[in-house]
Order: structure tokens, then sequence, then C-alpha cells
């Protein structure tokens, strides 16, 4: 080999030389960039659900008032459906409510209630008095929805029972503990 062929070849490996290392440092470089990637992608997700929580926890107040409002707007357009020229009346302030009911769900919380004769569960109603009825059968049901609850529609998880009246078996079948 001739000198200049020995000085190509120094220079090549000086060259891959410095490939190498440049080739090493962008290695460690994208190791590093991966790794504060995960970190933001984590802090991200953790900060997505403090704030989840804190609008949860912020708007708590404001669900409650609009319930009473649904509340007392059903009522009302219950008690006008019973009176004879007061229909217009009453769809108004049906209308009204399911206004409110459609603003809670914007917050991520339905409004449910419970048909007569509904069976009566432990956590989704809260038993608030009693009916008499003389049909055995329907004792222990509901017999009116006196406000409706509020059901969280990402978990399913009740944020208010609703307030119900039940069927009170007839006094025989209390007393003997049979019907007939």
């Amino acid at each position: 080999m001739s000198d200049s062929d020995n000085d190509r070849s120094a220079g090549g490996d000086a060259i891959a030389g410095a490939l190498a290392s440049i080739d090493e440092g962008l290695q460690a470089f994208h190791q590093r960039s991966a790794r504060r990637e995960a970190v933001i992608d984590r802090l991200h997700e953790e900060n997505q659900v403090l704030r989840a929580g804190l609008a949860r926890t912020v708007l708590q107040p404001v669900l409650t008032d609009l319930a009473k409002l649904y509340d007392g707007l059903a009522q009302q357009a219950e008690r006008l459906a019973g009176e004879p020229g007061r229909d217009a009346d009453q769809q108004l302030w049906a209308g009204f409510a399911d206004d409110v009911a459609m603003a809670l769900a914007r917050y991520g919380v339905d409004v449910v209630t419970a048909e007569p004769g509904e069976p009566y569960e432990r956590g989704r109603h809260v038993v608030v008095g009693f009916v008499d009825n003389p049909d055995p059968a329907a004792g222990g049901t509901v017999a009116r929805t006196l406000t409706a609850g509020l059901v969280d529609q990402e978990t399913g998880a009740i944020r208010r029972p609703m307030r119900v009246r039940l069927f009170r078996e007839p006094a025989a079948v209390l007393s003997t503990g049979t019907a007939g």
C-alpha cells in the first residue's frame, strides 16, 4: 500500500469513528426524547383526571340546584295535568322541565323517574311515605315518584336517589302474613 492509501484508510477510520459517535449521540437523544414524551403523556393524563374531578366538585352545587329546579317544574306540570283547560300551561311547564333535564344531561347526569308498580330498589329509591292499596300484589311497589333521581352517565352510579311513595300492603296481609 502506498502512503496515500494509508492516509485514505486512516481518514476513513476517522470518518467512521465520527459517524459512530454521531449515531450514538442520536440514539441517546432519541431515548431521552421518548422518555420525555412518556412523562409528558402521563402528566397530561393526570391533569385531565384532576380537571374532571375539579369540574365535578365545582359543578355539584349547580347540579343540585338544577335538580331542584327540575323537580319544581315537573311537579307544577303534574299538578296542572289534572286541571281542565290548563293543557297549554301544563305543556309549558313540562317543556321547561325537559329543558332542565337536557341541561343536566350536558353536565353528565341523567334524570330518572320510577313508574307506578315498579319494584322498590334500595339505593335507587328513598321511601318518604306510603299509599294504601287494596291490591296485595302491588304492596311494596312504587306508587308515586316525588322527586326524580340522578344517574351519572359515565359510571352509572346513582348521584341522587328518587324519593318515592310505596303502595302499602293491605292490613289483612300485614296481620296474617298471607293475602286472602
